[in-house]
C-alpha cells in the first residue's frame, strides 16, 4: 500500500460527540497520530478506510477508524476507536 501522511484532521460536532461517547477525544487521536502509528485499511464497506494503529502517550495501544477526506489529500476524519485488542497490538508490534 502506497504511504499516507496525515497532515491535518478534519472535526466536527458529530465527529467529535461520536469519539466522546467512544471514550474517545481529539487530543488522543493527535496522540495516536504523532506517536509514529501505522495505518493499514479496513474491511471493504465500512465508513474508514483504514485503521490507524499506535500508542498514546501513556502507551496505550489504540485503534483508530480513520478516512481521508476525498478534496483534501492528507486531511483526515477520525470515526470510531477503541482499545486494540490481542490481534491489533500484534499486527502493530510486528511491523513498528
Amino acid at each position: 500500500m502506497a504511504e499516507r501522511v496525515i497532515l491535518e484532521w478534519q472535526w466536527d460536532d458529530g465527529n467529535i460527540a461520536y469519539l466522546g461517547r467512544r471514550g474517545l477525544s481529539r487530543k488522543l487521536v493527535r496522540q495516536v497520530a504523532l506517536g509514529a502509528p501505522r495505518l493499514r485499511r479496513n474491511l471493504k464497506g465500512r465508513a474508514a478506510t483504514h485503521l490507524m494503529i499506535g500508542r498514546d502517550d501513556g502507551g496505550q495501544i489504540w485503534t483508530i477508524c480513520i478516512v481521508e477526506v476525498t478534496n483534501s489529500p492528507g486531511v483526515w476524519r477520525a470515526f470510531n476507536g477503541w482499545p486494540s485488542d490481542d490481534e491489533e497490538k500484534a499486527w502493530y508490534n510486528r511491523y513498528k
